[in-house]
């Protein structure tokens, strides 16, 4: 008997599990097992190094439904895909990626949106989102990410806080790369810009579908078709 597969979501930083439900719905519509979660970090009230805990909570979060014998496809949208990749590290050097008696694989990693930089590097929000994205800045008092039109950039309005993380937060090796990977990309995106995008995504297909950085909210049937594909 084939095992069943679980779809978790992982939408980015400022958003929570509420904002990735379209497209939960549409693959439910279509039969799938799907959910939504959130990074540890979404809401925080004080600035703090987080990375550790989004990495735990993720990596939680997939080996509870391995242990369960359910194969995942995990979902990472945005800074998501960053904590997401080191969260795919784990379960590789874990053996994940192959099924055991009783227990789930990792069948499929799918980044929207997103981007994971290369194992060493040191993710700055004040350098990838400033100064020279206007639709960002950073709050340098309070160490917290601000944007100017939160509704025109994701097209929803947001209520969650986003610390910056310092230079510190590192991918530590490329093995996630092993993994079976597809990349959805966001034509009118103006978070990550196409030509961001496509920097980032050297080296694998893009899928693109014409939408903004949300794309669960508004295009969450292409975004479903693209997560069936990969998946059939």
């Amino acid at each position: 008997m084939a095992r069943p597969t679980i779809i978790i979501i992982i939408p980015g930083s400022w958003h929570t599990a509420e904002h990735a439900q379209p497209t939960v719905h549409a693959l439910r519509r279509n039969g799938y097992i799907a959910k939504a979660d959130q990074l540890a970090s979404v809401g925080l009230k004080e600035r703090r190094q987080y990375f550790a805990d989004d990495v735990a909570h993720l990596h939680g979060l997939v080996v509870d439904e391995l242990d369960a014998g359910r194969d995942v496809c995990f979902v990472l949208h945005s800074y998501a895909g960053q904590s997401g990749a080191e969260t795919i590290n784990r379960v590789i050097h874990e053996g994940r990626l192959e099924a055991s008696a009783g227990k789930g694989r990792l069948v499929q990693a799918v980044f929207v949106a997103a981007y994971a930089f290369p194992a060493g590097v040191a993710l700055d929000s004040r350098n990838f989102l400033g100064p020279e994205n206007p639709n960002f800045g950073i709050d340098d008092e309070r160490h917290l990410n601000t944007m100017t039109d939160p509704e025109r950039v994701f097209c929803l309005l947001l209520k969650q806080n986003a610390y910056y993380q310092d230079a510190t937060p590192v991918i530590t090796s490329e093995d996630w790369r092993k993994a079976p990977i597809t990349v959805v990309a966001t034509k009118q995106d103006i978070t990550i810009p196409p030509a961001r995008q496509e920097m980032v995504w050297q080296g694998f297909a893009l899928n693109w579908i014409d939408a903004g950085h949300v794309p669960f909210i508004s295009q969450p049937d292409a975004v479903a078709d693209i997560i069936i594909g990969a998946l059939s």
